[in-house]
């Protein structure tokens, strides 16, 4: 609270500058958005971002990210530059002061995830144009900072998230859509064709451990998917990172040598920007919430999410490509956009560790046989 103090405090100073920039600038110019966040919010947010250079196609955009999703670079072409920014750079003063320093010289900032330092850098270098979303109820140093903001867009959990995000946008006159787009990559040559006629991905891990399924029961997943649907047409792809290796050979140890035969195993051979070239080959995704299973929705990969915690409300749309699998229990969702736990409240994980594998498989099936892959 004290930097936000500060901020009020030298207000006499920075909001008559802000305000004689914005006479100059009538229009925006010179515009950094700020999403230091996880891969799946920044592949959310991309399709915004290309609505927003639709609308400004000669200004200069930029983005600021957390080095995790910086190799997603590639699939951003409608951004002039990505600015790598730790999220744990942004405490103390020192980081106010890095985050004053990046946004010097700009006209327009965009706060896509809450941040009280952001915030107080943007008031701080006198931006003319101040745009954030927050969470609704406000806390105390977003009702505080609120007034100093020339755009706010309030966030309520169980809302669509990037519906909220459309609508800050839209205070910049861009008639943003809520949809999750991705453009269909050109194949990655370092990918290779998949050559099956039913390709199931299978997302092993999650960035999050809260959102992990147990290997045991991704086995038991697979080796449903196998018994029950065309065993000659039908492969299993392994996805997930670098780290993830030991946990893929974990659950193929489980599969007989016939199963583990029928299974790619593609755990951490891709950087993150080779990874659409391999989604889109795939009949169908099943995974947690996580980048990955983001990055599949958005390149109109069907997709069958697990939950875990998470409100999928907010980060999933509902279509016929998207089916979810949701916990009966008490205390489920648990995590949403602005409340994500790093452990399970009740002790239990119960949302995951009672996950009925042939519902799973079920509704797998089923969806493959609506869209038409199998």
């Amino acid at each position: 609270m004290s930097y936000i103090l500060l901020t009020w405090l030298l207000m006499p100073i920075w909001w008559p500058l802000a305000l004689l920039r914005r006479f100059f600038r009538s229009m925006p110019r010179r515009i950094v958005i700020f999403e230091i966040a996880g891969i799946g919010d920044v592949v959310c947010s991309a399709h915004l971002f290309e609505q927003l250079r639709a609308r400004y196609p000669a200004a200069e955009i930029d983005l600021v990210i957390d080095p995790i999703a910086a190799s997603l670079t590639p699939a951003l072409p409608m951004i002039n530059r990505v600015i790598e920014f730790p999220y744990a750079r942004q405490r103390g003063l020192m980081g106010r002061l890095r985050l004053l320093q990046c946004c010097l010289g700009y006209d327009t900032a965009i706060c896509l995830i809450p941040s009280a330092a952001q915030l107080v850098a943007f008031c701080l270098a006198a931006l003319p144009r101040r745009l954030a979303v927050l969470p609704a109820p406000l806390n105390n140093s977003y009702r505080s900072l609120r007034p100093l903001l020339t755009d706010v867009t309030l966030h309520k959990a169980g809302q669509y998230f990037l519906q909220t995000q459309a609508a800050l946008i839209a205070a910049l006159g861009v008639q943003a859509d809520a949809s999750k787009r991705m453009a269909t990559p050109q194949h990655d040559s370092n990918v290779p064709i998949l050559a099956q006629s039913t390709n199931i991905g299978v997302l092993v891990s999650s960035g999050r451990a809260l959102k992990r399924i147990e290997p045991e029961k991704l086995a038991a997943i697979i080796t449903q998917l196998l018994e029950r649907s065309a065993p000659a047409s039908t492969r299993i792809v392994l996805i997930g990172g670098p780290g993830d290796q030991a946990l893929a050979q974990s659950i193929a140890a489980q599969l007989t040598p016939a199963q583990r035969a029928q299974v790619e195993d593609a755990v951490g051979r891709y950087a993150l920007n080779e990874l659409p070239s391999l989604l889109i080959q795939l009949s169908m995704l099943i995974g947690v919430d996580s980048g990955v299973t983001h990055m599949a929705d958005a390149l109109g990969v069907p997709i069958v999410c697990v939950a875990g915690p998470v409100d999928l409300n907010e980060v999933y749309q509902t279509g016929e490509t998207r089916q979810r699998i949701t916990a009966d229990i008490p205390c489920y969702p648990c995590s949403t956009v602005f409340d994500t736990p790093n452990q399970c409240h009740a002790g239990h994980m119960a949302c995951l560790r009672q996950l009925n594998t042939d519902k799973v498989v079920q509704t797998a099936l089923t969806l493959l046989a609506k869209v038409g892959k199998q």
